[in-house]
């Protein structure tokens, strides 16, 4: 994501927050959870071939700067409930960086356990989900 992953520090959460702007413009193109969910599916894959080749390169798991992975943990997240509110970004946001740094189960297992690029990607896919069923539910309890 164009150099955020050498932002010191915590590339993770400059990675996120850079997303936000992304996501934005996703939703002013379309919040149809049918165009974005095969890109999700495909970014995964992707980051997950790729991540797997760089770490090979690099002879180390799970390299800072790489930070597509937050990406699509903050773009599984958004599909829960995809919008262009600030409020809603920030808040989504918020909880993929909680949910990603506590790594809860399978999360953590997935982190610990695969290490290559498929456990880097998917912890934050598991992240991603676990943040946007807490959206939902913040939502409903909050802005409903």
């Amino acid at each position: 994501m164009a150099g955020v992953g050498f932002i010191p520090p915590c590339p993770g959460t400059w990675a996120s927050l850079a997303s936000l702007p992304i996501l934005y413009f996703m939703g002013l193109i379309s919040t149809d959870l049918f165009i974005w969910l095969p890109i999700l599916i495909i970014l995964t894959i992707f980051v997950g071939f790729l991540s797997s080749w760089y770490e090979s390169q690099l002879e180390k798991h799970d390299a800072p700067h790489i930070v597509l992975d937050e990406f699509a943990g903050m773009l599984t997240t958004w599909l829960f409930y995809p919008n262009t509110k600030i409020i809603f970004l920030l808040i989504q946001f918020a909880l993929f960086r909680f949910f990603d740094i506590t790594k809860i189960w399978p999360a953590s297992t997935i982190d610990r356990e695969m290490r290559n690029g498929w456990g880097v990607i998917l912890d934050d896919v598991i992240s991603g989900l676990y943040a946007g069923f807490a959206f939902l539910i913040v939502q409903k309890l909050i802005f409903a």
